[in-house]
Parts: C-alpha cells; sequence; structure tokens
C-alpha cells in the first residue's frame, strides 16, 4: 500500500477512529471482566477492529471511504449501546462514554466523508 499524496490527511480524523477502537477494545474487556458478558467483549471487539481499520484507511488510502465506514461505525455503536441502556436500564458512566463516542463519530466521520468526497 502507498501513500496517496495528492489527498490531504486529517490527523484529527485518524486519531479519532484510533482512539474510538481502543476505547471499544476496552470497553467490551471491561464488560466481559465486571459481568461475565461475552456479547460485550465480542462487540467490542469487532467495533474495535471496524475502527482500527479505518484508522488504517483513513491515514493510508481511501479517505472517503473511511470516513462513511467510521460515521456509520459510530452511529451504530451509539444506536445499540442507547437501546441496550434503555431496554435494560443500564447505569453507570460505560454506557454514556460509548453513546458519546459513537454519537461524535457518526458527526464528525460523517462530516469528513462529505468534505472528502470531491477529493
Amino acid at each position: 500500500v502507498t501513500l496517496d499524496t495528492t489527498r490531504p490527511i486529517s490527523a484529527m480524523a485518524h486519531h479519532l477512529a484510533m482512539s474510538s477502537s481502543l476505547v471499544c477494545a476496552g470497553a467490551g474487556a471491561y464488560g466481559y471482566y465486571k459481568t461475565g458478558s461475552t456479547p460485550s467483549l465480542v462487540g467490542g471487539l469487532a467495533l474495535s477492529a471496524i475502527f482500527g481499520g479505518s484508522a488504517y484507511l483513513c491515514g493510508q488510502t481511501d479517505q472517503q471511504f473511511a470516513g462513511h465506514v467510521t460515521g456509520a461505525t459510530g452511529g451504530a455503536l451509539a444506536a445499540s449501546i442507547g437501546f441496550s441502556r434503555i431496554q435494560k436500564g443500564a447505569k453507570g458512566p460505560v454506557p454514556k462514554v460509548l453513546v458519546g463516542l459513537g454519537a461524535v463519530n457518526l458527526l464528525y466521520q460523517g462530516m469528513k466523508g462529505w468534505e472528502w468526497k470531491d477529493n
């Protein structure tokens, strides 16, 4: 894979996606440790892999596609955790952080994908 030097690289988009990847992996591991929830572990690791892959794409190759994928993943994160929170009445800071993180990714990465569409 070669770096496309014709497109400006947004360090923030890359950083946000990688940070989100780490937070999702940590939250999934914490959910498994705290409650023994295998779905939390699998979901956290799956979202972490998608965010990590998008971070790589954003920094190395296709920024527009990465922006769309990361935005959609953020929306899925916010919606799934939000739904689970409403359904189960989950308390604590972790669900709030994940919903906020998903919403930030949805808005910011969606904006970046739109911004990069003509590049």
